[in-house]
């Protein structure tokens, strides 16, 4: 069972955006499966690794886009994307010592920190240069995003 239901208030209408958001909920959906599962240490281990690198393409590849239509919030979005992927590593670094494992508390702020910030942090960005990015879609500009 998802510990997220994708739906439609979440997309932002920039598909490949939206793909990565839907990824990261999977993801996340794969974390709660393999916590209540009770996975073996390996196989959090391998979770947590993609979650690092899918979670830092993502954020690189949004703060291209805001980058590329100069969005005025940028710095403190890049803040935020820091600021989670820190966390993230901090808590594989004590998984790989020994000293955490997967818990409903660490799923919960996945869930919660994923949320909040696509309704919010990137709701905000896609306000504000959404109708650049539109613009550039319909005149057949490619994002290319990475």
């Amino acid at each position: 069972m998802p510990i997220i239901d994708w739906n439609n208030t979440y997309s932002l209408g920039i598909e490949q955006i939206d793909d990565h958001h839907r990824h990261l909920v999977a993801l996340l959906n794969t974390a709660y499966d393999v916590f209540v599962g009770q996975g073996h240490k390996v196989e959090i281990e391998e979770l947590v690794e993609e979650l690092i690198n899918y979670a830092t393409y993502h954020f690189a590849a949004e703060e291209q886009l805001m980058s590329r239509y100069d969005y005025i919030g940028t710095e403190a979005h890049i803040k935020q994307h820091e600021n989670f992927i820190r966390q993230i590593k901090t808590f594989q670094k004590e998984l790989l010592d020994g000293r955490k494992t997967l818990t409903l508390e660490l799923i919960v702020f996945l869930k919660d920190w994923l949320l909040d910030h696509i309704s919010k942090s990137d709701r905000a960005y896609v306000d504000a240069i959404g109708i650049k990015i539109q613009k550039d879609l319909f005149q057949g500009v490619q994002l290319n995003l990475i």
